[in-house]
């Protein structure tokens, strides 16, 4: 028998086998909660400057910026503003308060 992927027996409707063809190859079940971490991980959205800001700030005061600051921060992003952006925004910014 050819081995499938996780991919091709979902496709195929084929994934009591895949699980079987895997089990045989000494691969047992996921641990729920690294499969949790993992799914979250991967499938997060981007994140913002706006998130960045707000890292940024933790960062420095260990305190998340009030809702005033962060549309201060807000009023000042740039269309092709990062995450990267607004963390090193909102640590220079809590650093200097």
């Amino acid at each position: 028998m050819q081995r499938m992927t996780l991919s091709e027996a979902l496709v195929a409707g084929r994934l009591p086998d895949f699980i079987a063809q895997e089990e045989a190859r000494g691969i047992g079940p996921a641990d729920h909660y690294q499969f949790d971490q993992l799914v979250k991980m991967v499938a997060a959205p981007p994140k913002t400057y706006i998130d960045g800001f707000i890292d940024g700030w933790l960062a420095i005061t260990q305190e998340k910026p009030t809702d005033r600051q962060i549309a201060i921060a807000s009023h000042h992003i740039s269309p092709n503003a990062t995450y990267q952006d607004g963390y090193e925004q909102g640590r220079a910014i809590a650093g200097g308060k």
